[in-house]
Parts: structure tokens; sequence; C-alpha cells
């Protein structure tokens, strides 16, 4: 028995199997990048611009709004006409509905937001942006309906809440990480932020 000749035509088989591998490897790694890729990769817009469109519309309330520096706890500062003040966290987001993925077929955007526990006293007021297909909405409550939204959540071991806003094909807005709440009240609702 030629032993040498085996084991050459052994190492030719597995060297060809292995070229096969890496072949079906990369394919797959293709068709995931491919399925998973979200319709935006980055916000299209800055910070700046989502604070430029929140003092349009609350400039039809003649409220000014100006940026919290980070010894004030950073967020956003409202000013009133009686010149009272009140912080906002404000919190950004693009849309994470990837193509190509049937499981996200029934969304047309999903954003989400993190938000650390420790800065819910610190804040009057709570904005989510989300920026999809070229536009910026809004997710606008008082302190109190925000602390009413994270009774039913669960902390991470980092002491974190999460937020998954969500619309679906239907219209229908919600928030779903840990149960589902409606949020039409607080969608693009300004008079939340009016005294």
């Amino acid at each position: 028995m030629n032993y040498e000749r085996t084991i050459l035509e052994l190492i030719e088989r597995v060297s060809a199997m292995e070229e096969k591998i890496d072949l079906l490897e990369q394919e797959n790694r293709n068709k995931e990048n491919l399925t998973l890729s979200p319709k935006k990769s980055t916000r299209n817009f800055t910070k700046d611009d989502v604070i430029r469109r929140i003092r349009e519309e609350l400039s039809k309330y003649k409220i000014t709004v100006r940026k919290g520096s980070n010894l004030e706890g950073g967020g956003l500062f409202l000013k009133y006409s009686d010149e009272t003040e009140k912080h906002v966290l404000l919190k950004l987001s693009r849309n994470y509905v990837p193509t190509n993925l049937t499981k996200f077929e029934q969304f047309k955007w999903h954003g989400w937001h993190r938000v650390v526990h420790e800065d819910v006293p610190s804040f009057e007021h709570y904005i989510f942006s989300i920026e999809h297909n070229g536009e910026i909405d809004f997710f606008i409550m008082n302190q109190e309906q925000y602390i009413s939204l994270t009774k039913g959540k669960t902390k991470d071991a980092n002491s974190n809440y999460y937020f998954y806003f969500v619309e679906d094909l239907n219209g229908n807005i919600y928030e779903d990480r840990d149960e589902i709440n409606d949020m039409r009240l607080y969608f693009n609702n300004w008079g939340n932020l009016v005294k």
C-alpha cells in the first residue's frame, strides 16, 4: 500500500474543502451584510439641526431654547415669556428598520434611545427625536409622564432605560421595549412643553 500517495490525495481533498468552506463563509457574510443593512447607516441631521427644528416649533409659543452647558447637566433649557426656565433632556436616534429583512416589514420606522436612570430627577421634560426618511419626529413628555412610562420598564445592569419608538404600516405609534405603550399622546406634541 502506498501511504504517501494516499496522504497527498487526502491533503488535496482537505485543501479543496477548505477553499469551498471559505467561499461559503464569505457568501454568508455578504448575505448578512446585505440583509441587515439599515435604510440609513448614519443620521443625516446633526444635533444642531434637531435643536434648530425645536426652536422653530417653540418660537410659535414664544419659547426660546438654549443648549445647557456641561456644568448645567447638558440638555436644553426652555425660557418662557415670564422668564422661567425648564430643563429638557434631548435624545436623538436614526431609523433602525433594516432593509430586506422580513421581520421588520411591518414598520415604517423604528428608533431607540438610552436614558441613564440618575438623569430622571434633573429634567422637567423629555424629548426623544427620531430621524427617518428625511424627516424628524419627536416624542415629548413631562417628568410625570416620563416616570409613568418607566414604571413598566426594566433597568439594565448600569441603571439605563431603553426606549424603542415605532410607527407601523397602519400608522400606530408606540414604544415596545419592555411592554407596548401607546405613544400617540406624546408624538410631536409641542403643547406638552407649553405651560
